[in-house]
């Protein structure tokens, strides 16, 4: 399927004049609904790029009448439109060159040239707004005049999306048509949207801690242009670290508001503050700073010169360029790909300085000027990479080829590359796979599917991201690559598809049942950052009769930690008994009182005996010290040897005497361990009230303890941590004893 990629500030060469030499007539579209005073429309200079999903073949007197350049081009007399094939599903992809607050979006519906014309267009009528965080539908009135949508809250983003789900009338010369789009959004965003400066205090708080830093870098660079005054005014922070990260958050944003204060942080004291200055006044394209960023570049080493050789190459500045391409041969990756990432910048001077690499012997040097002539958005950059697709050109240089002209996204070159996905090289069919990804087109989804299954997992796991760029049409694909994929890694590219903000509590909990353990992971981890209403699911889930599904939410709720035991006890009483232990498990690492009700009832009626055992170990965790007792006494009846041990165990290490009659009853038990493991106890509870018990087990021939010289050096250590003058006796007489071991046992007690 044909796509267009346009700059914007091509223009259209239509006039009136000529509408008037072709006969003509536009229809005369009503006024629109005026900005409101809050609002301020967003100019076409601010759009960076247009992509259309395809553009119709229709032509008048030889020339195209639909362009993707039309639809921002200030006149409804000029239109886009799809192919009549590409109706349902049509899409036009916008990019700004940083991010945009977008509350009005006013469209003029078909092609509004002439009645005829208009008529033998589809319209939209259900429209899907999509930025990469969030997805909104609207459905549309078919009018012969301007529309206004309005976004409450406004979209803050510098991508976005118009997927055309249905059409109005019916799309014989148009499959969907636009004759202009218009943009507006609030003049004053903080206004506009409740609590968006205290989100940007928040975040900037945030870089003063490493942990959590990357997020409140994320955070502002979401929020784009309204975070700079606060930031500009977050400069003169005492922490280096976080003067340092708001330091670079103002060149990542563009703003040349910061050029000053930035010029004033190159004289700060902190090293780290100095470089960050420097590096986005590099950014910033300050040519009065060239020379100081070229100084930092060769009086520097490692990460430090590796970042001063990224300001260079972003500065755009033409008397970089040598260091720039040395860099694209050279040996040092960062560079490189920074080299090749910022080529663009230099515009005609960088195709210049970048061609005698393509004659180059050394096929890395040939592969690295390929791939970063796909940054430079120019005529012969495009067609110097169309050179390298023919058949005869060496595999990596095509493959290179094929990556530079998607990341242009050159939708002329789009069959070309298609028809490459089953080449027999490994490294042009992950260029494939990738390279469709960027072009996003619905039609390459049964193709991406086949990539999905090559025999090479890298080609697997760029068709999987590839997938995930296409949005809602190819979530049913991924949805079965994330469950059923071939191997994990292929399964967790898609399933990064699946976890936007638009995905359902119920596609995330679908991904905890996945096959492939990095996907239940992931989706356990997805569901625990919702709150409340995640922590739900992954309670249910704990209880599920699936062992996969129970142990990936018992891993997402550990990770939540101890605020998610009431949503997990309020689903313990259906649930089944192979989830038992799972519950226990977490119950006993969060320590928390809420749990002991549920963990001493399974001491009592758990369905067999390791999970009775966990629920003496839970119970000694969560309970306070009179319940726990009371579980632990009655867990000294149970019929299995390993329950008792563990709740004999327990009453020692917790030192709960209101246990101490009942373990005196375990002495006179026909099982070894569990009369040696009640004497130790009541050593460790310096029980008293044992004495007699412990003497009688020592001396009388009748007990089968006293015939075990190993039980009796045990009653000896035992009587030593008790103490007292009631124990002498025993020990006394313990020094002459005929088992060496017991004698010993009585020295040390008695020491």
């Amino acid at each position: 399927m044909a796509r267009q990629t346009l700059k914007t500030t091509l223009k259209t060469t239509l006039t009136t004049t000529v509408l008037t030499s072709l006969c003509v007539s536009p229809v005369l579209a009503a006024e629109p609904n005026a900005l409101r005073d809050d609002q301020a429309p967003i100019s076409g200079e601010r759009v960076s790029r247009v992509e259309v999903s395809s553009t119709s073949a229709v032509s008048e007197q030889g020339r195209r009448v639909y362009s993707a350049a039309n639809l921002f081009d200030g006149h409804d007399w000029s239109a886009w439109g799809s192919t009549p094939a590409n109706a349902n599903g049509a899409w036009v992809r916008v990019g700004f060159d940083r991010v945009q607050y977008i509350d009005r979006l006013e469209y003029v519906p078909g092609d509004a040239r002439t009645p005829t014309s208009f008529s033998q267009c589809g319209r939209p009528q259900r429209l899907r707004i999509e930025t990469p965080n969030e997805s909104r539908t609207v459905d549309l009135a078919d009018r012969k005049w301007q529309q206004v949508v309005s976004l409450s809250p406004p979209i803050a983003t510098n991508k976005l999306s118009l997927v055309f789900e249905s059409h109005h009338g019916k799309g014989a010369q148009g499959g969907v048509c636009l004759s202009e789009i218009k943009l507006a959004g609030p003049k004053d965003p903080f206004t506009a949207i409740p609590g968006l400066r205290a989100r940007i205090e928040t975040s900037i708080a945030e870089l003063a801690d490493d942990g959590r830093a990357h997020r409140g870098q994320r955070e502002l660079l979401r929020i784009g242009p309204p975070a700079v005054a606060q930031l500009i005014a977050a400069l003169d922070v005492k922490n280096p670290n976080q003067a340092a990260r708001v330091a670079s958050l103002l060149g990542e944003l563009g703003d040349e508001r910061a050029t000053e204060v930035l010029d004033g942080l190159t004289r700060h004291s902190a090293p780290a503050v100095r470089e960050s200055a420097l590096w986005s006044l590099g950014a910033l394209g300050s040519a009065a700073h060239y020379d100081a960023i070229v100084k930092w570049y060769d009086a520097s080493d490692g990460r430090s010169k590796d970042r001063a050789f990224d300001a260079l190459a972003r500065s755009g500045n033409v008397r970089a360029l040598e260091i720039v391409i040395a860099a694209l041969v050279g040996g040092h990756a960062e560079r490189r790909l920074s080299a090749e990432a910022n080529l663009g910048r230099f515009g005609q001077d960088g195709i210049f300085a970048v061609k005698p690499l393509l004659a180059s012997s050394v096929k890395s040097e040939k592969v690295a000027a390929l791939r970063a002539l796909g940054t430079v958005d120019m005529p012969e950059a495009r067609e110097l990479l169309y050179s390298h697709l023919p058949a005869a050109i060496d595999s990596e240089e095509r493959a290179a080829a094929i990556f530079a002209l998607s990341t242009r996204g050159d939708a002329a070159a789009h069959t070309a590359i298609a028809s490459l996905w089953d080449s027999r090289y490994l490294v042009e069919r992950q260029a494939v796979a990738h390279a469709l990804g960027q072009f996003a087109d619905p039609g390459d989804r049964d193709l991406l599917e086949l990539l999905a299954a090559d025999l090479s997992m890298s080609v697997r796991q760029a068709a999987a991201r590839s997938l995930a760029r296409m949005g809602s049409e190819a979530r049913p694909a991924l949805q079965r690559l994330a469950t059923r994929g071939p191997c994990g890694g292929t399964a967790l590219a898609a399933a990064e598809g699946l976890f936007g903000p638009d995905a359902s509590d119920e596609e995330v909990l679908q991904l905890l049942g996945s096959r492939h353990e990095e996907v239940r992971t992931r989706a356990g981890s997805v569901l625990a950052e919702r709150g409340a209403a995640g922590e739900a699911i992954l309670a249910a889930a704990l209880v599920s009769p699936q062992d996969e599904l129970r142990a990936a939410a018992s891993k997402a709720l550990g990770k939540i930690g101890a605020r998610s035991v009431v949503a997990i006890i309020e689903r313990t009483d259906r649930a089944p008994k192979e989830s038992h232990a799972d519950v226990l498990r977490l119950l006993t690492s969060f320590r928390h009182p809420l749990a002991a009700d549920f963990s001493a009832r399974l001491v009592r009626d758990g369905h067999d005996f390791i999970v009775r055992r966990m629920a003496v170990e839970a119970v000694a965790a969560c309970a306070d010290p009179q319940a726990a007792t009371t579980a632990l006494i009655g867990a000294l009846g149970d019929s299995s040897v390993e329950v008792r041990l563990a709740a004999i165990v327990t009453i020692g290490e917790r030192k709960l005497d209101g246990a101490i009659p009942a373990l005196v009853t375990q002495l006179d038990g026909p099982q070894r361990a569990v009369v040696r493991s009640a004497i130790v106890a009541l050593g460790q509870l310096k029980a008293a009230a044992a004495i007699e018990a412990l003497t009688s087990l020592f001396h009388d021939k009748a007990l089968p303890g006293s015939q075990d010289p190993g039980l009796r050096e045990d009653v000896v250590a035992a009587l030593g941590r008790i103490g007292g003058d009631r124990s002498l006796p025993l020990l006394m007489a313990a020094i002459g004893d005929e088992d060496v071991g017991v004698r010993y046992a009585a020295q040390d007690a008695l020491e």
